[in-house]
């Protein structure tokens, strides 16, 4: 694959912040350094969000990343937060965005702030990004030490308060001198800076059953379906041509933690069952083993998700596996038209199916036709764009779209320094 920029990777990257700053959806930066000075490899970048935001900032995302402006990763465990980390193309550097939908840093964790019950306390935002006047943020700093219980006498948090109590009215600048004279948060200025909120934002305090419930519910989700926090598989897909089968193989000889590359497809087509229908029934319907498979499209996936688990179990300390397709390829039908589907079955996914982290090899469509002319243009980018939708504003998650247009070698080195990092 040929390369279709030279761009400086950083320039690019610094280029997307530009865009994020600038765009149509509406954010508020809960604390740091404006955006366009922010230094790369740093630490998070807090921000308050709303989901027609999110969706609207995704979207400008995986448009970047077919430019191939940037990679990106997103990464969410529960509906109230997305992760969005975007890459340079050689992986180098990286902004961290932490998105939130909702904020549980007050009252103990019993309230929180969403984008609609904050936005009317923001100063007139200059671009895209809002921030609250400095009294405001200081004291939802003060409440995100105490729900985080970070230590006063941290140099970072000592230098952020010191900042804070330079720009605050004196109300807010003697709650600041007395946290940091005692380096410890009392009961009282507790309450106080949270009263200071509450006459400000509308925060949301629902009761303690319904609190509880909605709570046991994400955990309870969480721990069916995401996967465990220490990687042991990764899924590689694409559409046909797009290289994943080939980077999947160099990462195996570049990358140490990388033990094996398994075939996704393997899954369901190694089960007793499966090879008796492809054996007594496919030949009765006269169909090719792909279309058969797309007719069984509800079995090949839920033998796939029970496939997925039973390789996660044995895969314990035996290095890092590279998959070939995810399983939900096993319920997208027709890739090879212009009408690309998933199948009316994609509700499966919400309960079936462990979701390992997947990486997504995005291509130039010209590319991959030019090599396999029953790969239709249309049809990639229906797949493409359909799968990041699918990946990306799902939760839990974790997904990487990743740009694989040029050479096999900056691919490889790309992403063998982004699986580096996680």
């Amino acid at each position: 694959m040929k390369d279709i920029t030279n761009n400086i990777p950083s320039d690019n990257l610094r280029w997307c912040l530009k865009q994020i700053e600038n765009g149509p959806w509406n954010l508020i930066q809960l604390r740091g350094e404006q955006l366009s000075d922010t230094e790369f490899n740093q630490g998070d970048i807090d921000l308050l969000i709303s989901n027609e935001s999110v969706e609207l900032l995704l979207n400008a995302v995986y448009k970047w990343v077919r430019e191939r402006k940037c990679h990106a990763r997103v990464m969410s465990r529960k509906n109230r937060k997305v992760q969005l980390i975007l890459y340079s193309t050689d992986g180098e550097d990286c902004v961290i965005f932490d998105l939130w939908l909702e904020l549980w840093q007050f009252d103990n964790k019993r309230s929180c702030l969403t984008y609609l019950g904050a936005k009317d306390a923001t100063e007139t935002p200059q671009s895209a990004i809002a921030r609250f006047p400095a009294n405001l943020e200081a004291c939802i700093y003060i409440q995100h030490l105490l729900c985080k219980k970070r230590s006063i006498d941290n140099q970072s948090t000592i230098s952020r308060l010191n900042e804070y109590s330079q720009n605050c009215d004196k109300e807010i600048a003697d709650i600041i001198s007395e946290i940091l004279n005692s380096q410890a948060i009392s009961q009282t200025l507790e309450e106080l800076t949270l009263k200071y909120i509450n006459q400000r934002c509308q925060l949301q305090t629902p009761s303690t059953f319904t609190h509880t419930a909605k709570r046991l519910g994400s955990v309870i989700k969480e721990s069916w379906l995401a996967a465990p926090r220490q990687t042991r598989m990764i899924s590689i897909m694409g559409s046909d041509g797009a290289g994943k089968t080939t980077l999947a193989n160099h990462l195996l000889e570049s990358v140490d933690n990388v033990s094996r590359v398994f075939t996704g497809k393997h899954l369901y087509r190694k089960s007793y069952i499966h090879k008796l229908m492809v054996i007594l029934i496919r030949p009765l319907l006269f169909q090719s083993r792909e279309t058969f498979d797309e007719k069984l499209a509800p079995w090949v996936y839920l033998r796939a998700s029970l496939g997925i688990r039973i390789k996660y179990w044995r895969q314990k300390n035996k290095g890092l596996m590279l998959v070939d397709r995810t399983i939900m390829d096993f319920l997208y039908l027709d890739r090879k038209t212009d009408t690309p589907r998933f199948s009316r079955f994609r509700f499966l996914s919400n309960v079936f199916g462990k979701r390992i982290p997947i990486i997504h090899c995005i291509v130039n469509p010209q590319n991959i036709s030019d090599r396999k002319p029953e790969m239709t243009e249309q049809g990639i980018l229906h797949y493409n764009q359909d799968m990041f939708n699918c990946h990306s504003l799902r939760s839990p998650t974790d997904y990487l779209a990743f740009n694989n247009d040029c050479s096999l070698e900056d691919s490889v080195e790309a992403l063998t320094t982004i699986l580096n990092k996680l």
